[in-house]
């Protein structure tokens, strides 16, 4: 015997769930039940709903009780068709449906066993969106597939979920759940508690999927980390299947719908795509810059020598590490070969390798060479760092940086946020 459970007053998700004999749903605030319910009054598994002898029945698994037309549940009871179902402040009504009504089961509009990987073109992502997101979405992706600078095609994006979900700051951060390093965060007066967003990139992570805190978040969120967020999500950007970004949003005073999840997929799949494409055009770019400018005699670091074991194995262990390295070197001794294997032996050699001739730069012109210049009021020219972003880049003569460069060199290694010239500070 079919029945469906539907949210007459209150918020949940789903708003409609279709019932059927064989499996039994739950009720609660967490992320796990097959219908989530954004109250303050539920637990985290309120009610379980259950078919048993030809009846369906709720059971009562919280503190705070279940009210079945106006009278309090004990322990269990026998629903009929009709029944207002209150728990909190929200009110649900059950209803039988006919033998040979046709409909679907809906174990919940959030699939936690959905692939971890979604296409633009699959249901899952579009089906929540309404008509005008998906206007504003195909808009964008019309004019971002002939954008040729990553860090204003993010902002752009992010403009978009910021204004269509109404979270309070968005930001792209960093993959690596130890220091996920901010790339734009919006508006640009917010901020992105370090400990809440590590939390959430750990989990989207270990999970393979968005992560959603949902009404969890009182339970999940690390202690004292942002008090005033009600609601956050953590959309991981692929690469292959490989996060390398994540999408962060956050909320207060109220939650995320399913409408602001699929959008912010929706979005960062699409972000990724770009920013790939653009990125494989930056490793193209700077390989043929760094022929052209450094023609090696070999591509890689020959001899048996102990010094170039030696030098080989020193190679390997900074490689590993996170730091800066700096590389000292008699003039002539090709001291841009061994950028080269430091690249090609850390985590980044899929990125682009960018080589900034120092040297050769004009004094005046280093600051923006380097790290890029804001023109036109918000369009940013990328400098060397920008282009070598998700790579290495390889200051050859850094003694010849300018006073200023070294200062914003500084920051840049301090803060993990390039700064263009003319950016306000």
């Amino acid at each position: 015997m079919r029945a469906r459970l539907r949210i007459e007053v209150g918020d949940g998700e789903p708003n409609e769930l279709d019932l059927v004999p064989e499996s039994a749903a739950t009720l609660g605030r967490s992320r796990d039940n097959t219908m989530v319910l954004r109250d303050e009054h539920a637990s985290r598994m309120h009610a379980r709903l259950f078919f048993d002898n030809g009846h369906w029945r709720i059971r009562d698994f919280s503190m705070n009780g279940i009210m079945l037309n106006g009278e309090r549940v004990q322990q269990q009871a026998e629903l009929e068709h009709g029944n207002e179902v209150r728990i909190g402040n929200t009110r649900m009504r059950f209803v039988l449906l006919e033998p040979t009504t046709t409909s679907t089961f809906r174990p919940s509009s959030w699939d936690r066993s959905r692939p971890s990987s979604t296409s633009m073109s699959g249901l899952s992502i579009t089906g929540n969106l309404q008509k005008e997101d998906l206007t504003l979405l195909t808009t964008f992706m019309a004019a971002g597939t002939a954008s040729t600078e990553p860090s204003q095609l993010l902002r752009q994006g992010l403009e978009l979920v910021l204004a269509r979900t109404n979270a309070y700051v968005v930001g792209c951060l960093g993959a690596d759940p130890a220091d996920p390093i901010e790339k734009v965060v919006l508006p640009p007066s917010a901020s992105i508690d370090p400990a809440m967003s590590r939390h959430l990139t750990r989990r989207a992570l270990r999970d393979g999927r968005t992560f959603w805190l949902g009404t969890d978040i009182a339970d999940s969120r690390p202690k004292d980390s942002l008090k005033e967020v009600t609601d956050a999500l953590c959309v991981p950007m692929r690469s292959g299947g490989v996060p390398r970004s994540m999408l962060h949003l956050y909320k207060k005073g109220e939650f995320f719908s399913e409408r602001d999840v699929r959008l912010a997929e929706a979005l960062a799949d699409f972000l990724d795509g770009c920013m790939q494409a653009m990125r494989r055009e930056r490793v193209s770019r700077a390989e043929i810059d760094r022929l052209r400018t450094h023609p090696p005699i070999v591509d890689e670091l020959v001899g048996d020598s102990p010094a170039m074991v030696r030098l080989r194995q020193r190679v390997n262990e900074a490689a590993a590490s996170r730091w800066p390295v700096l590389i000292r070197a008699e003039a002539g001794t090709c001291a841009d070969q061994v950028a080269l294997a430091l690249h090609q032996a850390s985590a980044r050699s899929s990125g682009p390798m960018v080589a900034a001739p120092l040297a050769t730069i004009a004094p005046p012109l280093m600051e923006a060479e380097l790290f890029g210049r804001i023109a036109g009021g918000t369009e940013v020219q990328s400098g060397y760092c920008q282009r070598a972003e998700e790579g290495t880049l390889f200051l050859d003569e850094v003694k010849a940086l300018t006073p200023d460069a070294q200062s914003r060199l500084q920051s840049l290694l301090t803060d993990k946020t390039i700064r263009p010239v003319g950016t306000l500070t």
